[in-house]
């Protein structure tokens, strides 16, 4: 026999949830099993469907319909929506935290957002809060017997903060040089900063390291590009990176008699013939000018808050607006 559990369409942002025990037919066989989204002929929602053997008899709860199903009222009223909270619950004593799902009816206006980060208490935050249909089977979810709302439990034992590294790891299907960020379990006592220049037990160089809160919902780490990778968490930068780029120091003129100097690293082309120099004043067009240029090692870190990537793909980072013209005063002092 088959076993479905429906919701039926209701008013005022209510449905009704019912269990539909019905006869196995041939046509059911391609019929999707477990949590599902599906509509019936009515437009009412199927949420989940299970095969169930027809050797037990059929207690009062259940009601014969005139079509020879049977049915059981679960929930009477159900709001159509809920507010969903992700919540992080932390143990202070291990450094570890539990991550869970409450679901609730929708109340007020309330911060809607997959980046908060609002501390509820008892060691409690709130990192996400969504609204999402009523259109999941109740077998997922646990209600609280004390507030009422739906929980379910996404991650047990996590670690409360991590030790972010910024490492280049050569790729050996592609031969070329990643830039990678890898998240690992926390560990006291490690170099911290934005040039550590070492190497990890696989040979790949680490530029930075950093201790990150563990406190990104399960949504937005998805949205960066997090993967999971043996234990740890892992985003690729950059699939081509350079052994050495070109670094120029260019000044931009700007209105009111200022001008802007940046750093800006580009790619080094093996081909390419590059002028060096300290004392360079190449004129780009539309203010822009180069006045020095070198070639260095790909060995910092470009994830720091001082380097940015431009439109052009390139690295750059601002060194402040400052005149563009000075007065120089030559001054002999104690003569009166």
């Amino acid at each position: 026999m088959l076993k479905k559990r429906y919701q039926f369409k209701g008013e005022d942002g209510v449905v009704q949830r019912k269990l539909i025990l019905r006869f196995r037919l041939p046509q059911d066989r391609k019929s999707q099993t477990g949590a599902v989204i599906e509509q019936d002929l009515n437009g009412n929602k199927v949420v989940s469907r299970k095969i169930v053997s027809n050797n037990k008899p059929v207690d009062s709860t259940w009601v014969q319909l005139n079509n020879g199903q049977l049915e059981k009222i679960v929930s009477q009223e159900e709001p159509e929506a809920y507010i969903e909270e992700e919540i992080i619950i932390i143990n202070p004593k291990t450094g570890k935290q539990e991550r869970k799902l409450v679901r609730r009816p929708y109340e007020n206006d309330e911060e809607i957002g997959d980046q908060l980060n609002e501390s509820i208490g008892n060691n409690q935050k709130v990192v996400a809060r969504r609204i999402v249909q009523n259109d999941s089977s109740l077998n997922e979810w646990k209600k609280n017997q004390k507030t009422g709302q739906l929980e379910k439990i996404i991650v047990q034992n996590e670690p409360a903060k991590y030790i972010e590294e910024e490492v280049l790891v050569m790729n050996e299907e592609t031969g070329k040089m990643e830039r990678k960020l890898i998240r690992k379990q926390y560990q006291p006592g490690l170099n911290v900063g934005n040039n550590i220049q070492e190497n990890d037990s696989y040979g790949n160089k680490i530029l930075a390291r950093r201790i990150v809160e563990n406190t990104s919902s399960t949504q937005q780490v998805e949205k960066e590009g997090w993967k999971s990778n043996q234990g740890n968490y892992e985003k690729t930068l950059s699939i081509h990176e350079p052994t050495k780029f070109i670094e120029e120091e260019v000044i931009i003129m700007r209105q009111g008699g200022k001008q802007e100097r940046k750093i800006i690293r580009r790619p080094l082309d093996e081909d390419e013939n590059i002028e060096e120099g300290e004392q360079l004043l190449e004129d780009l067009g539309e203010g822009y000018y180069v006045v020095s240029r070198k070639i260095v090692d790909n060995d910092l870190s470009l994830t720091s808050t001082k380097w940015k990537k431009n439109n052009d793909g390139n690295y750059e980072q601002s060194l402040g607006v400052e005149p563009s013209q000075y007065i120089t005063e030559e001054v002999l002092i104690g003569q009166q």
